[in-house]
């Protein structure tokens, strides 16, 4: 369960465009559950930025992730959209896309315990997913 003030932050963030009024939420969500007395590290990374995915009226948005390290290997991550995009078909399909890439650019660079779960976040509303690193197989397994 979540604090109040995690809950209220998410509350107060406007429902647009912008995932950055959610960046700040869900950090409160990862120091929340992930402590750094105890070893993990929460750091945001960066995705490059594809301006061929982008629509004329689309935002200039550079989605961004917050990943989790515990020990330095790589445990956990959120990639955070604007809560707005949730609402088309086309950018549902690639958030998921973006976040299967997600995972293997991470395993490809990081170490891990060859298990990496991660939340591809529309504002406050989310999908889990977990990468078995042996494997390769992600869950859920794509649609169709």
């Amino acid at each position: 369960m979540l604090p109040p003030y995690i809950i209220k932050s998410f509350d107060e963030a406007p429902q647009d465009e912008y995932a950055e009024q959610f960046y700040g939420p869900w950090l409160s969500v990862l120091v929340h559950f992930f402590d750094i007395a105890k070893g993990y590290t929460i750091y945001p990374a960066y995705l490059p930025f594809n301006p061929f995915g982008m629509g004329p009226s689309d935002p200039p948005e550079i989605p961004i992730s917050f990943v989790v390290k515990h020990n330095k290997l790589v445990i956990f991550f959120v990639q955070v959209k604007a809560p707005n995009s949730l609402k088309n078909m086309s950018s549902r399909r690639d958030a998921d896309a973006l976040m299967r890439d997600r995972f293997f650019q991470l395993l490809e660079s990081f170490p891990s315990y060859g298990i990496i779960s991660g939340i591809s976040a529309f504002g406050s509303q989310c999908s889990i997913y977990t990468l078995d690193g042996e494997t390769n197989r992600i869950v859920p397994p794509t649609a169709g």
